[in-house]
């Protein structure tokens, strides 16, 4: 049974360093259905003409369209810049680069927001010779004239603080800023002001303006900005272009959620006709030229208003609406009988599963943890952990607790990521907006996996299972009574945040990758582990993390090292 999980370990360490051996890179092609023209108002910036007739070759893959998002250290913001760039309220670069990492201009935070609201054809239409009483009017008819019908939609709309003076259209914009920006673009002035004497449950609240507390409290609460991982609001802190592209994505689901309905539907038929000046548009100013049928789950067959503009999510790229088949299961936002948005569930010629063999869900609202469970299921071996408002369930009983609401959840492998952010939510009753944080994954039998992760920051640390970070390596060898008990694993983190992981049960069953990492992080995050606690406590915490018992095992060998070099070893073997 011990034969080396270390080496093996090595032997991964070598691949991940020097990569596949014979493998070659090749540089993505660039669509020409994708024109792209300079826009007028900057040199710099790029507009995607989508035209009816590039339809069939028009849509783009992220990673192809970004280089400089792709990697783990933008896939927390990958699908807000995906979701802002298709729907032309945020532009790239004539280099084709994002740049994320950039920070945004208060001018550039206005355009986006009156776009995002749906209103750039009313800033395109304003007269070039209207009068701006800012202090500052000039700079913005000498460097930013192109955004100057932006600005007067913005004051229309009311999204200015009306004691300002000044546009300062070239300064940064900071999270307080930004927070009351899109707070107004949202409507909600009046909820804001009703909050302006409620502290907000941040360590740096005294350095928070007072006239923006109220904007900040509804922002945190819509589920718009949260706090930083230490606790901060950092009012001050300039937003970055990812992390506004984030901001702006879920203050659009603020606004589906005011006035829209999300449904799931099975594709039965699309059809097209020629606009004209009488047809009617939907918010992004897309002509409503088509009708889309789909079947609900009623079995009924109804029908839509859709623009043959309108782009189609599916996976990690956008496709045009006439892609879709007979049979594939969409998800759709509907907003007064018109489709505003569609994403691909599952292709029909998909099969659905619906067997799970891995589950895990950390929910915290506040201080506060909801609900934090992991289930683990593989070949007749389950490990079951439940954390539900404090009170602790293991063995038995929580692998009953997960297998009812497991069955209550009825999760299947075509959900959308918002159906399972939903739907889990639901059930441990909070909701997306109440919940200050939240990780869930889901791997199903058939290899499928779902996962949805809100961060507790607008830059959140990759690594979804925070509380892993406490165990830096972890090495088990347990031997069992029963072959079946036979467990040998290691875990290493490096300091950069990656990880390795292999685990072997029963001599031939072997796990290996990302599947191992997260299997170990999740034990990590039962268990709980600190470098205070006694050698029996952690043992008998991984023990429980495993679904084990030790009149099970003949003996165990388990070694922790914490990220502050503290090492501790223990060893146990039956009398």
């Amino acid at each position: 049974m011990k034969r080396s999980a270390k080496m093996m370990m090595a032997l991964m360490s070598v691949t991940l360093v020097f990569g596949a051996v014979g493998s070659t890179a090749f540089a993505a092609p660039t669509s020409n259905a994708i024109n792209k023209s300079v826009a007028t108002h900057n040199k710099n910036l790029i507009e995607i003409d989508i035209g009816h007739e590039d339809l069939e070759d028009l849509y783009f893959k992220i990673k192809e369209r970004y280089p400089d998002v792709t990697g783990q250290d933008w896939n927390w913001a990958y699908d807000s810049i995906g979701n802002m760039t298709i729907r032309d309220v945020f532009d790239g670069f004539v280099e084709d680069h994002f740049r994320p990492h950039e920070s945004v201009t208060r001018i550039e935070s206005i355009v986006t927001a009156v776009r995002l609201m749906g209103l750039e054809s009313a800033a395109k239409a304003k007269a070039a010779n209207a009068t701006l009483h800012f202090k500052d009017a000039n700079k913005l008819e000498s460097n930013y004239a192109w955004a100057k019908g932006y600005v007067l939609v913005a004051l229309e709309r009311g999204l200015f603080d009306p004691n300002e003076t000044e546009l300062a259209p070239h300064q940064p914009a900071t999270r307080v800023w930004v927070s009351s920006l899109l707070v107004r673009a949202l409507g909600l002035q009046q909820q804001a002001l009703q909050q302006m004497t409620t502290i907000p449950n941040f360590k740096d609240k005294d350095s928070i303006p007072a006239g923006a507390v109220g904007y900040v409290n509804v922002a945190v609460q819509s589920g718009i900005l949260v706090n930083l991982t230490d606790g901060s609001f950092q009012p001050q802190k300039p937003v970055t272009r990812a992390e506004l592209a984030v901001l702006l994505d879920r203050t659009n689901d603020c606004i589906n959620d005011k006035d829209s309905i999300r449904i799931a539907a099975k594709f039965k038929q699309f059809s097209t006709t020629s606009p004209n000046a009488s047809t009617p548009v939907d918010s992004q100013q897309r002509p409503l030229d088509s009708t889309l049928r789909v079947e609900n789950v009623n079995g009924q067959t109804v029908s839509y208003a859709v623009s043959s503009k309108l782009p189609v999510r599916d996976q990690l790229q956008y496709v045009p609406l006439h892609h879709l088949k007979d049979g594939d299961w969409v998800s759709l936002v509907i907003r007064r009988n018109n489709v505003e948005d569609v994403s691909i569930i599952n292709r029909s010629d998909k099969p659905i599963a619906t067997e799970i063999k891995n589950f895990s869900v950390n929910i915290r609202q506040g201080n506060d943890t909801i609900l934090q469970t992991h289930y683990f299921k593989r070949d007749g071996y389950t490990s079951a952990y439940v954390n539900q408002r404090g009170t602790i369930q293991t063995g038995d009983q929580a692998k009953n607790w997960h297998e009812q609401w497991l069955n209550n959840l009825a999760l299947r492998s075509n959900f959308t990521k918002q159906q399972l952010i939903d739907n889990v939510l639901r059930a441990a009753g909070t909701s997306e907006h109440q919940a200050t944080s939240y990780t869930i994954t889901v791997d199903f039998a058939d290899g499928t996996q779902l996962e949805a992760v809100k961060h507790p920051t607008n830059h959140p640390n990759p690594n979804p299972h925070p509380s892993s970070h406490v165990v830096q390596e972890l090495d088990i060898e347990i031997e069992g009574r029963k072959e079946k008990h036979d467990i040998d694993a290691v875990y290493e983190r490096s300091n950069n945040g990656t990880a390795e992981a292999y685990i072997e049960r029963d001599d031939d069953d072997e796990v290996k990758g990302q599947e191992a990492v997260r299997t170990i992080e999740r034990w990590l995050s039962s268990a709980q582990l600190n470098d205070s606690m006694t050698k029996t406590q952690i043992a008998d915490r991984l023990l429980n993390a495993l679904n084990l018992k030790r009149d099970q095992l003949e003996a165990y060998a388990i070694d922790v090292r914490f990220t502050n070099g503290k090492t501790i070893s223990i060893d146990w073997e039956r009398d």
